[in-house]
């Protein structure tokens, strides 16, 4: 209830609305291009802001069985987390396993109508985003040019399943990636398509291990009224409650507390004063004694291939200079390779913060690392990454 008496009304999710959409609204010429081997619905459905580390995880383990069907993956997802999701797809999922088959993941910004009870098909227009959406994806799941890729399909662009993030708009397609499309269309709602070359960006990275995530990355933002100052005391406080050392008896409660990653713009994304930066180094030092690496990235997200090509000057989006921040940092800190705080260069920040979790959750849970140890293994994590995107 809203102050004054007023109801809310919340739009819950209503299961087989997308089996009814499939069946009804979803053109003859497209459903005839598939099979639908099994249709099946989480149980039950929850809206995607509620996605954690657990549902993460088991949704990686679900889609890696679904995988030895020898069959291609359609999955239907809300808006809110969806690129979290992706990312973890894109690294917990068996490419062998997958083999010439494919993910697609659909969303949309707008919902489908209600479907009245005995209305005959279609009910929708062609023009709905919903319908369209998931016409879409079921014909993209079809496409010869899209064997062994993983793509999120929203509002006639596919794109990559990393370095996604949203932007909080009303666009129908809300969706900015640091990786170009991997396909695109025109002429809504019969669209013609361009599927472009496959790259390392679209394709799964899985390893036969068990995708496993750590949860508590939180993630810091740097602007004009943060007091750099404010940091140390932040993460001692934040090490405090996951130690269960508070001084109230709420506060005493162990929490987890795993990483931390900074996001900061401008040409060197921190001030680059020494005192100011001290105080990040500092933090990074408590964190360091606690096994919470700290990690720095840009803000906003740099796409790959900026400047190269038509499209690409269209997307610009600014990128930090990490080799000048790099020198800073570790001036503050008294030497070269003496700041410990980690670069996560131009990677988004729900690819960051998944690619940390899952570093530090095995390099702790399995390799047993700590402090240093843990901090190396985690910046190796980072960089066995780009060069795997690098074909290296």
């Amino acid at each position: 209830m809203r102050r004054g008496g007023r109801k809310k009304s919340v739009l819950l999710p209503q299961p087989g609305k997308i089996l009814s959409l499939i069946e009804r609204e979803v053109s003859g010429r497209v459903r005839d291009m598939v099979d639908i081997v099994e249709y099946s619905e989480a149980d039950p459905i929850i809206d995607s802001a509620e996605l954690d580390t657990n549902l993460l995880m088991e949704s990686v383990e679900d889609i890696r069985e679904r995988t030895k069907r020898n069959a291609n993956i359609l999955i239907a997802s809300g808006t809110d987390n969806v690129v979290y999701l992706m990312q973890a797809l894109a690294e917990g999922v068996d490419p062998d396993v997958l083999g010439e088959n494919n993910i697609i993941v659909v969303v949309s910004q707008t919902h489908a109508p209600s479907i009245p009870e005995g209305a005959g098909p279609p009910v929708c227009q062609p023009s709905c985003g919903a319908v369209d959406n998931l016409t879409n994806a079921i014909y993209l799941t079809t496409k010869e040019k899209m064997r062994g890729r993983i793509g999120l399909y929203c509002g006639g662009v596919l794109l990559p399943p990393r370095g996604l993030i949203k932007i909080d708009t009303k666009d129908p397609q809300p969706f900015r990636c640091r990786f170009t499309e991997i396909g695109i269309s025109e002429n809504p709602p019969e669209r013609d398509w361009h599927i472009g070359e496959r790259k390392l960006a679209h394709l799964p990275r899985g390893k036969p291990h068990k995708y496993q995530l750590a949860g508590g990355v939180e993630s810091w933002g740097f602007d004009p009224l943060s007091n750099y100052g404010n940091l140390p005391a932040a993460m001692e406080g934040m090490i405090g409650r996951k130690q269960g050392s508070g001084t109230t008896d709420s506060s005493r409660q162990r929490n987890e507390f795993n990483a931390v990653v900074v996001q900061a713009p401008g040409s060197s994304n921190l001030r680059q004063s020494e005192e100011e930066l001290a105080c990040v180094n500092e933090a990074a030092e408590i964190g360091l004694e606690a096994d919470v690496p700290v990690v720095l990235i840009s803000d906003p997200l740099q796409p790959h291939g900026s400047g190269e090509g038509e499209r690409a000057e269209r997307s610009f989006v600014y990128g930090g200079d990490f080799a000048l921040m790099r020198e800073h940092l570790d001036r503050a800190a008294g030497g070269r390779g003496k700041s410990p705080v980690l670069s996560g260069g131009k990677l988004a920040r729900p690819e960051t913060k998944l690619l940390v979790s899952q570093a530090v959750c095995r390099g702790m849970r399995i390799h047993e690392y700590h402090g240093r140890e843990l901090l190396k293994y985690v910046q190796t994590a980072f960089a066995d990454y780009e060069s795997y995107l690098a074909g290296e």
